[in-house]
């Protein structure tokens, strides 16, 4: 049986010539990656897969390609294969797990995340680029560097999710015990004691949040949420602008602003803002349908009309579109 098996493996091994010319295209694939050619990247590490079925770098670097691509069911199945074909190598478990959190698959990444916090890790040239909930960089690390204070965040964002308010908190201490100087740990927390009517917690975060980063938005956005229950409308106001001027490119900014404005029946202004949310997000019904009333508010029915149909072109069951119609 011993020998038998033996044979079998060896007869899926992959000859030299063939393991050198895997070699070539996947060193040829990460080129088009670093020039952002995704679809020529994916040719080549489809190419080196074929080559030597045995490789595991060609299926990390295949799911980084189809990650780019869009294709994350895919991705996620080439990062399972690379575990599969090489257990121990933290990258792996990271890449997986991230995008396990993107997809939902919170009990993988769960798994993946625990299995980090244990593993053993090796010598690596991979770096990481971590992006803020601001929009910029916060974090350029390895493996090696330390990512726990970043897997406690992960572990507290998926409790958030399933509504365990609670536990998340006692992460988001423990990522901040490990490093205080990520503004996302203090906002994140915010958000958990915000979820359970802790408001004055939830501000304490927020404002320690903009100590590490002055330009965080989203806990400027966050404490406009909490001035708008109580009513001081003019700290909304100045709030999301702030928070529109230090990060320009989230819709949700502009569209906070136009509502309020809507509510405050500055419909002209408010028609403005939602254009540019919908500039950036032109697949958001909804953002059709606040600004369709506010161009019936101000008087411009035609344009009113407009914006609820294309808001039943994306979704044909928005039931506000049918009824202000």
């Amino acid at each position: 049986m011993k020998i038998t098996a033996l044979l079998i493996v060896i007869a899926f091994l992959p000859s030299i010539g063939q393991h050198n010319a895997a070699l070539k295209l996947l060193v040829l694939g990460h080129q088009k990656l670093k020039e952002q050619e995704w679809n020529q990247a994916l040719s080549f590490f489809n190419q080196a897969v074929r080559a030597n079925p045995a490789l595991m770098e060609a299926y990390t670097a295949r799911a980084q390609a189809r990650e780019k691509l869009g294709q994350d069911s895919e991705a996620l199945t080439d990062y399972s294969i690379a575990i599969a074909l090489r257990t121990e190598i933290a990258e792996s478990y990271l890449n997986r797990g991230v995008l396990a959190f993107k997809l939902g698959r919170f009990d993988l990444a769960k798994a993946d995340f625990q299995k980090l916090l244990s593993i053993k890790t090796q010598e690596t040239n991979t770096v990481y680029f971590r992006q803020s909930n601001n929009g910029g960089i916060d974090k350029i690390f390895t493996v090696q560097s330390g990512i726990k204070d970043m897997l406690y965040n992960y572990f507290g964002l998926m409790e958030i999710k399933t509504g365990a308010n609670g536990r998340a908190i006692l992460y988001f201490d423990s990522a901040i015990a490990v490093n205080p100087r990520v503004a996302d740990y203090f906002a994140h927390r915010g958000l958990a004691h915000l979820n359970l009517e802790n408001k004055e917690a939830a501000i304490t975060d927020f404002n320690y949040a903009l100590g590490v980063d002055p330009n965080h938005a989203v806990s400027r956005n966050n404490l406009a949420t909490i001035k708008k229950r109580e009513g001081k409308f003019d700290e909304v106001e100045k709030l999301l602008h702030q928070a529109k001027s230090t990060q320009a490119n989230v819709p949700k900014h502009y569209s906070d602003l136009a509502l309020l404005q809507l509510e405050n029946g500055r419909f002209k202004e408010a028609v403005l803002n939602f254009d540019s949310a919908i500039a950036m997000e032109p697949i958001d019904g909804e953002l059709y349908i606040n600004r369709g009333l506010a161009k019936e508010k101000g008087n411009d029915l035609n344009g009113a009309l407009a914006d609820f149909s294309t808001a039943l072109q994306i979704d044909s069951k928005w039931p506000k579109a049918w009824f202000v119609q």
